[in-house]
């Protein structure tokens, strides 16, 4: 079992990337919602090719709230614990005090 400490690169680097990622989805918002209003008018089209495309557009945001939450849960911590089994598992915990955890698993090594 191998374990090293590394710096959160993402915590350097987190006021940037949420200026970025909020100014992308300020930007993002307004088209998804003219499309779903617009695929929404369709009066033509069946009931199921309405319902793919304002899913689909719907997708797009969904996915950006979920990158930017995954984000915000990891950003905060300020070292990166990895964790390499014997079985070539690679584990990762963000964390502030990682001797805390490596001093965890070391006793139940023994």
């Amino acid at each position: 079992m191998q374990t090293s400490v590394s710096k959160n690169k993402g915590n350097s680097l987190r006021w940037p990337l949420r200026l970025l990622i909020l100014v992308a989805l300020a930007i993002q918002l307004p088209h998804t919602v003219e499309s779903i209003t617009r695929d929404l008018q369709m009066e033509a089209a069946p009931t199921f090719v309405i319902f793919s495309s304002v899913m689909v557009d719907l997708w797009i945001i969904v996915f950006a709230f979920v990158l930017y939450y995954i984000f915000e849960l990891t950003v905060r911590y300020q070292q990166l614990l990895k964790i390499t089994t014997h079985s070539k598992l690679n584990l990762g915990f963000y964390t502030d005090e990682p001797e805390e955890i490596m001093a965890i698993f070391k006793n139940r090594n023994e």
